[in-house]
């Protein structure tokens, strides 16, 4: 079992029967100096806390539950949970989430959580994404985490999923991405990712600042959504409408010095207004490809590529059969050619404008890949 100091034990009883409320825990702190007054007070039933303005409330909470007993019953719950917590007075609370403006007193966790992770990017973007969101996505995580990078995503469906996914896929990462719920850490929301959950517990850590047992509610999601933009040195949005919750993690991103970084999409596309306006806007970095992130902190990659981000929706037949062809791979322009059964002046015309269009790649050796 992990033991925790004495003042973490009387965080955690304020974090138990309070909840997440930074605010009154500040309150309780700034008035008692530690979580441990605090309990003491309640326990000898004082009136200290009548005495303190807006906290009546919290007195009348606090004050019937102050015995030792209960601490002892939660940390034996957070051992069968096999969950870890830590406060903003312990060793290994993240660094740069104690800097933003509201820190969670409390974080909760399932399976190793750095303290100092080296380079965490948060990736977001759309629930409901498109094909296009999806292939980006998956490419510039990839890109990222082979470059040391650790992805911070919320577990929702779409962009988080996918990006938590690709991060997984890397091999050659020892920590490649973090999940932040927006319930306890014991609750799968939604439950369709449970196997993600315990896949990202294996490798990374799956953290809430939510007591265990408390399920997913609609308004602890955009409150959560400051943890994950806290957690990053930046933010990329991969896709996005232009009103989405999406938009409130860039906006703390933004209230917290972070980069934000944006993937750009077609004018006519709703899926991409989001992004499009924070260029637009200056309120965040024009991205087409890894080293576009990179290179804010003096990394360079030689392996970067342009993200090949157009729709194949937009791909006339001949297209699609090349870029689906390639998709499994790079292949020669024989290959292409025997596999497609255009005729080389043909396929020539095809690749050509797909070079130009950003969609291909010509090798040396006359190879061609995506």
């Amino acid at each position: 079992m992990y033991e925790y100091k004495e003042e973490e034990r009387y965080i955690l009883w304020l974090n138990l029967v309070l909840g997440p409320d930074i605010k009154k825990y500040n309150d309780i702190m700034e008035y008692y100096g530690s979580a441990k007054e605090a309990f003491y007070d309640c326990l000898k039933n004082s009136s200290g806390f009548s005495k303190m303005n807006g906290l009546k409330v919290a007195k009348e909470k606090l004050a019937p539950r102050a015995n030792e007993k209960e601490i002892d019953t939660y940390l034996k719950q957070l051992e069968a949970a096999n969950v870890k917590a830590v406060t903003l007075e312990s060793k290994g609370y993240p660094e740069l989430l104690k800097q933003i403006q509201d820190p969670p007193f409390v974080l909760y966790i399932k399976g190793t959580l750095r303290p100092d992770i080296k380079l965490p990017i948060a990736v977001i973007g759309s629930r409901a994404c498109s094909d296009y969101g999806r292939r980006v996505t998956r490419m510039l995580t990839t890109e990222l985490v082979q470059n040391g990078a650790c992805i911070i995503s919320g577990l929702a469906t779409g962009i988080d999923s996918i990006a938590a996914e690709a991060a997984l896929e890397c091999s050659n990462s020892d920590y490649p991405t973090v999940a932040v719920l927006g319930s306890g850490i014991d609750v799968v929301y939604p439950a369709s990712n449970k196997q993600l959950y315990n896949k990202i517990i294996e490798r990374g850590a799956v953290i809430s600042e939510y007591t265990i047992g408390t399920r997913a509610e609609k308004y602890y999601f955009p409150i959560r959504n400051r943890i994950i933009s806290g957690m990053a040195k930046g933010v990329l949005v991969t896709e996005a409408r232009e009103m989405s919750g999406t938009r409130i993690t860039v906006n703390y991103a933004l209230e917290n010095g972070r980069d934000v970084f944006a993937v750009p999409g077609r004018i006519t596309d709703i899926k991409s207004n989001g992004t499009n306006k924070m260029i637009k806007e200056g309120n965040a970095k024009f991205v087409t490809c890894v080293a576009d992130i990179l290179e804010e902190y003096q990394i360079y990659s030689g392996n970067s590529r342009v993200a090949n981000i157009v729709d194949v929706s937009s791909l006339d037949e001949n297209e699609k059969m090349v870029y689906n062809l390639l998709e499994l791979g790079e292949k020669s322009f024989d290959e292409i050619c025997e596999k497609t059964d255009f005729s080389p002046v043909k396929l020539g015309l095809i690749l050509t404008s797909m070079e130009f269009a950003n969609i291909v790649r010509k090798l040396p050796g006359n190879i061609y890949s995506l």
